[in-house]
């Protein structure tokens, strides 16, 4: 329901676009909507395309009738490592455009590291200046993808993005 109101207003800014052409701030206004748009469909696209790619690694494991596990991540230095490798991969290989979802680098390093660990040195990370974090409208995300992501208790804040400095 709240989106068929924002969608309505949304509908009701492109009708007054085009009926004032000159309005420098409805043309803004209209481009800002659509580059979000545009930005939303991207992450969707992302999310899709890494859902798929999970699907396909677990059925190769599946196949491959042995599974070793992976080796545990022991210190912040070795976690920061791998933290940029899986950013830089991930950015590469689903082409965020430096946005990068909290929750899928969550989800690729996996149990190699606690939920309660990956929490706070990606929090040291930010502090160090490393990557940044950003937030974002969380009700186009999943609940899962709400909990994969980061909450700063001190801040009060869900972190969604994170962005290589």
């Amino acid at each position: 329901m709240v989106m068929d109101v924002v969608e309505a207003k949304v509908q009701r800014l492109y009708e007054l676009a085009k009926k004032q052409p000159n309005d420098e701030c409805l043309q803004t206004a209209v481009e800002a909507v659509r580059s979000l748009r545009r930005s939303r469909g991207q992450l969707q696209r992302g999310n899709d395309n890494y859902r798929e790619e999970i699907k396909r690694l677990k059925a190769e494991l599946t196949n491959q009738g042995t599974q070793e596990p992976l080796k545990k991540i022991t210190s912040y230095e070795e976690f920061k490592e791998v933290v940029l490798e899986t950013y830089e991969r991930l950015n590469y290989d689903y082409n965020y455009n430096s946005f990068v979802p909290i929750y899928v680098i969550r989800r690729d390093i996996g149990e190699r590291v606690t939920r309660s660990q990956f929490k706070e040195w990606m929090l040291k990370i930010r502090l160090e200046r490393i990557l940044s974090f950003y937030i974002c409208d969380n009700r186009t995300l999943t609940q899962e993808e709400i909990q994969d992501s980061i909450y700063d208790d001190n801040l009060g804040t869900q972190y969604f993005f994170a962005q290589k400095n």
